[in-house]
Parts: structure tokens; C-alpha cells; sequence
């Protein structure tokens, strides 16, 4: 039997398309701790990825089996298939709303009280969260669904492309406009993102895709169906179309990012300070710069979070050599500050530090509250200092020691040292690579080269 042009069509998606999708989704997994993956919640990325692989093996597999394929089973795969993939792009958007408002905060320092309730705790965009939101969405959805294909005695035993479905595709639309309503919502509240891995990017031409196919479809699919069914299926063309673009878009073009580095910055000098990140940080220029790149990446807690600490760190060795109870008493403050801004599990301002440090921080300060508060075991408990066994309230003697590959001043310990060198270290191996190659880096090194050029003008005409 002599295969039509949509059978054709179907099965050359099949045996070409389907298995680089899957290929790219596994590769795609096997990166999701490497950034621009990373932070994409890997996990509801690869959740949509398999649902669009699983719509076009259905668009295809009807293709080849149009007369015979169930209704039944076009109208629960179109539910489905539907409710799942705008609930994930919904709770992408949701993810990125979430992060880029808690980055403003933080740039502000501003408090919890701040940011709306469901800004104020990282739960609402974890996995865990995420899954069980979901999922129950998509399940409370469809339950008109069942109802209405549970009262339609039409639909049940018909096959082939003219299904009598009633008002079940009044539903389907009705849902769509709701969720094109949010996502356009989230579309004008962040307009003002600049993030350096591209996902405002990535969910715009995702949007832009999915309209361009939509229109040739509906058209296809209710105003030419002569065509489209004796000629050529256009309006499943159109869908797989989207489709692939969507699973290029989320998987794809992360995945090469992941896997491309882009050239470092050629210049004839690179300032000395600027070639590591323990050397930019010492710089005021060089801490702005590549805190307002963090800030594009919506990490920009870590570099809060080791300013704060260096901060602490001058203040301790203050207050222990000067004694005095009032700065004491300040300083303890500012530490359980610190921790509740950057260490509590309810804090929107949390680093991602290992499990064993966020373990050994909690146990210090629970040391704390069972002492019901006594300054002398919080002074030398929670700020780490050596006792050695003395008897008196003697302070060591402390001094000021830097290594470019410890930035963290060991003489003058904290509670906080194993969380900064911590942070430092994914700071080092995980952002400044990519700033490094940015253009934010590029302009800083500029800047700075042309001032040491004019410096050097200015002494050699004795102007200076």
C-alpha cells in the first residue's frame, strides 16, 4: 500500500528528529550542574522535554494511522500533553519572576517584610515544591475534562480525524487564553530582566514560535482541512515545527552555551589584579563590576555574602582588642545577622553552601541558646577564636595574613571562615570564568588600562 505524504512525513520525524531530541535531553541531564543548565531547573526542563518528544511521536504516529487512531486517546493526549507543557513554561516564568525580585532585594538590602509572602521563602521554586504544585494543578484541571468525556456517549468507539468532541475543545481554549494571560503577565512584569544565561530570552521566542504556529494551524486544521487532509497535513507540520523550536530553545541552545567558551579577552595589558578573582576583589572597580555581573546571573548573594563576612571579620578583631561589653554585645548581633540573612533555611538571601557547613553553623549557635545566652561561651564558641585551655579572658594576639589561593584571614577567625572560603571557591571555579570572558570585564580592564595610561603620561610630564 502506497504511503501518503503525511505518513511520510511522520515517519521521517520519527527516525530522524525523535532520536537527536533524546540524545540531547541525556546529554543535556548529564550537564544540569554545569550553568547555563544549572539555572534552568534542569529537572522540569527535561519533565517538558520528554512531554514535546512524546507529542511528536503522537503527531507522527497519527499520521501513519490517521483512520484508525482513537478519539479517545487524541482528546486525554491533547489534555495532557497541553496542561503539563503550560504549567511547566508557567513555572519557569514563575522561577524567574521569583529570582530576579528576591536580586533586588538584595541589592537593596531590604528585609523579608520587603517581598510579597510567596517572594519571601526559596521553597515556592524548589523541586520538591515544584512537582507537587504541578502536579496537582494539572490533575484539579482535569477533572472537567473527565466529566465532560464521561457525559459525551458520542466520543466513546469513534476513530479517524473528524472527532465529535463537543465542548471539550471549548475547554481546551478556554485553558489556554487563561495561561497565555499569566505568561503575558509575566512577559510585561519582566521586561526590565537582564540575565546572562538567557532564559527571559529563551521563554520569549518560545512564546514567539508557539504563536507563529498556531495561526497557520487553527487555519489548516478548520478552514482548509481539504487540504490538509488529502494533500498534505500542514497543521502537523506547523505543531512539530513548534515543537522542535521549543525543545532546540530549552535544551539545545543551553547545551551549547555549556559546552562553548567564548574567547577571553585578547588586549595588549590586563592589570595584574583584575587576571584572578582574590586580585578583583581587592579593587573597588573590580568588586562593582563583577558584582553587577552576579547580579545578571541571580547569584549576587554570594559576593553579598563574602563582603559581609570580611566586613565581620575587621569588626572581631576590633572588638577583641578593644574589650569593651557595649561593641561586644553589637558585634554578637551583627554575626546572628548575618546568619539569619545568609545561612537560615527561611532566609530569600541563602547561599548554597554543603550540607556538613550549614550543619556545623546551626550546632555553634545552638551551643549558643543553651548556654541561655552567655557572652563568654558566644564570644570564643561562635567566633571560633582558641582558648587553648586558658583560664583567663585574654584575647590572641591576631594578625592580618592574606594567600592568593586562601583569601579568607585565618589569624582572625569567624564562625563564618569554612562558608566563605566555600563560596569563594564556587565564586572562582563557577562565575568568574564566564566573567572573565564578558563584556563587563572587558570594559572594567579598559577603563582601568586607560587610566594607567594616563597616569603614566601625567608622571612622565612631571604633571603628576
Amino acid at each position: 500500500m502506497a504511503l501518503s505524504a503525511g505518513a511520510i512525513y511522520g515517519i521521517c520525524v520519527l527516525v530522524i528528529f525523535v532520536p537527536i531530541a533524546v540524545a540531547g535531553v541525556v546529554w543535556f541531564w548529564l550537564r544540569r550542574d554545569i550553568q547555563p543548565i544549572k539555572a534552568r531547573s534542569p529537572e522540569l526542563v527535561v519533565i517538558t522535554d520528554i512531554i514535546l518528544i512524546m507529542y511528536i511521536v503522537i503527531l507522527s504516529v497519527q499520521r501513519f494511522v490517521a483512520d484508525d487512531y482513537p478519539c479517545m486517546l487524541n482528546v486525554w493526549g491533547s489534555y495532557i500533553g497541553t496542561l503539563v507543557l503550560l504549567n511547566a513554561y508557567l513555572w519557569r516564568c514563575w522561577t524567574l519572576y521569583f529570582n530576579f525580585y528576591q536580586t533586588q532585594a538584595k541589592l537593596e538590602n531590604k528585609g523579608l517584610s520587603s517581598l510579597p509572602p510567596l517572594l519571601r521563602k526559596k521553597t515556592y521554586i524548589r523541586g520538591e515544591f515544584s512537582m507537587k504544585f504541578l502536579g496537582t494543578l494539572t490533575c484539579l484541571l482535569m477533572l472537567p475534562c473527565g466529566l465532560l468525556v464521561a457525559t459525551n456517549e458520542n466520543l466513546f468507539g469513534q476513530i479517524g480525524q473528524t472527532c465529535d468532541k463537543d465542548s471539550l475543545d471549548f475547554l481546551l481554549a478556554a485553558y489556554v487564553i487563561a495561561y497565555i494571560a499569566l505568561l503575558i503577565f509575566f512577559a510585561f512584569t519582566l521586561r526590565a530582566v537582564v540575565d546572562n544565561f538567557m532564559i527571559k530570552t529563551e521563554l520569549k521566542l518560545t512564546g514567539i514560535v508557539g504563536i507563529l504556529a498556531f495561526v497557520p494551524w487553527a487555519v489548516f486544521n478548520n478552514f482548509a482541512k481539504s487540504i490538509n487532509d488529502d494533500v498534505f497535513p500542514f497543521s502537523t507540520m506547523f505543531l512539530t515545527l513548534a515543537v522542535m523550536g521549543a525543545l532546540c530553545l530549552s535544551t539545545f541552545m543551553p547545551l551549547y552555551r555549556s559546552l562553548y567558551q567564548s574567547p577571553t579577552l585578547e588586549l595588549d595589558v590586563i592589570p595584574g589584579d583584575y587576571s584572578t578573582l582574590n586580585g578583583l576583589l581587592r579593587t573597588r572597580e573590580g568588586l562593582e563590576s563583577f558584582k553587577q555581573f552576579l547580579t545578571k546571573e541571580f547569584s549576587v548573594e554570594n559576593i553579598m555574602f563574602w563582603v559581609d563576612v570580611h566586613e565581620a571579620r575587621a569588626e572581631v578583631k576590633g572588638v577583641l582588642h578593644s574589650g569593651e561589653e557595649k561593641a561586644r554585645v553589637a558585634l554578637l548581633a551583627n554575626i546572628k545577622a548575618l546568619y539569619d540573612k545568609y545561612i537560615d533555611s527561611q532566609s530569600p538571601f541563602q547561599v548554597n553552601l554543603p550540607d556538613n557547613i550549614v550543619k556545623t553553623l546551626n550546632q555553634n549557635f545552638k551551643a549558643y541558646t543553651m548556654s541561655n545566652g552567655d557572652m563568654k561561651l558566644l564570644v570564643y564558641r561562635v567566633m571560633s577564636i582558641d582558648i587553648r585551655r586558658s583560664s583567663t579572658t585574654s584575647v590572641p594576639d591576631c594578625k592580618e595574613l592574606t594567600s592568593e589561593d586562601d583569601p579568607v584571614v585565618t589569624a582572625t577567625p569567624t564562625i563564618f571562615d569554612d562558608a566563605q572560603r566555600n563560596i569563594f571557591k564556587l565564586m572562582q571555579t563557577d562565575s568568574f570564568p564566564r566573567y572573565i570572558r564578558s563584556d563587563l570585564y572587558k570594559k572594567l580592564v579598559e577603563e582601568q588600562n586607560e587610566k594607567q595610561h594616563k597616569a603614566q603620561v601625567l608622571r612622565a610630564s612631571g604633571l603628576a
